[in-house]
């Protein structure tokens, strides 16, 4: 029985370095880019997705093991597996090298080498170059966001896509917005916990209010890029779309509103409402081909 719920601990905390979400939202929004694509066939669908998830996962782990020592010095991140102990960082280590290599080795062998490559590429720029610059710069996040933008790119090479495509420029405008924007929530409610860990933050460059307004500003270029996307994703929504897209808009322009009026509201809540707004989003973009069409009328 004790040999059983040490295996089940043991699972729980591999699970927690995989941070099942945001690998979710990343395999979610490769499926995006390639069911927008012109060849989006059903038998590269699930292997592009697990391949995506698995490389996430890996990332997601390995960027744990090499914030180790700064994530104990932070409430928000202490009881992450290994700055509690639950979890070795050699462990941690391994299982991140044994998710990456799978994930890289399913894009490459199953989907395409270039999808493969894209894939290696991201997880180098995020656990390489951005992991070591937001240790050096406040403005880190601008590059970090770019790893957002990749998940749909490569979705959109594995269907035979064009990268100059009006829909995937469109795509990436709308990834790299939406993840400034929940960067800037996460610094606005966490902000002084990286300045007590060391590292630089945005909170140290801006006074709150500045912030707040800095931060209104890109929740409401999202809100008008949710709007846009009848016209560049094929086929159209219909009235059922259209309304929908615009209650978001108006979700996220009262969110902007209440940053921009600088009252006291929960960050947490306004995290929640964009991770709303994305899972919005992609359903409208991974639905089914035949429930699109009935959705817009064919």
């Amino acid at each position: 029985m004790s040999v059983t719920l040490i295996k089940g601990e043991r699972a729980v905390n591999f699970i927690e370095l995989c941070k099942v979400k945001i690998s979710l939202f990343s395999a979610c929004s490769a499926l995006a880019g390639f069911l927008c694509s012109p060849d989006h066939s059903p038998v590269k669908t699930s292997l592009l997705f697990g391949g995506m998830f698995l490389l996430a996962s890996g990332s997601s782990s390995l960027n744990q093991y090499q914030e180790r020592n700064i994530d104990i010095l932070m409430p928000r991140t202490a009881e992450r597996p290994i700055p509690s102990a639950r979890t070795g960082a050699f462990q941690a280590l391994s299982f991140s090298c044994l998710l990456i290599g799978t994930g890289t080795l399913v894009l490459a062998a199953a989907i395409s080498l270039a999808a493969g490559m894209l894939g290696l590429g991201t997880v180098l720029w995020y656990n390489g170059l951005y992991t070591c610059l937001k240790k050096k710069s406040a403005y880190a996040i601008l590059p970090g966001a770019l790893t957002g933008i990749m998940p749909p790119v490569i979705g959109w090479v594995a269907g035979g896509g064009v990268l100059t495509d009006p829909c995937l420029v469109y795509l990436c405008c709308f990834f790299f917005l939406w993840q400034i924007a929940h960067s800037l929530l996460i610094i606005i409610e966490y902000g002084k916990e990286f300045e007590l860990a060391g590292l630089p933050s945005l909170t140290m460059v801006f006074t709150s209010r500045q912030l707040s307004r800095i931060t209104s500003i890109w929740i409401f270029a999202v809100g008008i890029m949710c709007l846009l996307l009848p016209l560049f994703v094929s086929p159209p929504p219909l009235d059922l779309w259209l309304v929908l897209l615009m209650g978001v808009f108006l979700r996220l322009t009262f969110s902007a509103g209440q940053l921009l009026q600088d009252r006291s509201i929960a960050y947490s809540t306004l995290s929640k409402s964009l991770y709303a707004v994305m899972s919005i989003i992609l359903i409208a973009l991974t639905a089914p081909e035949s429930l699109r069409r009935i959705l817009s009328g064919q």
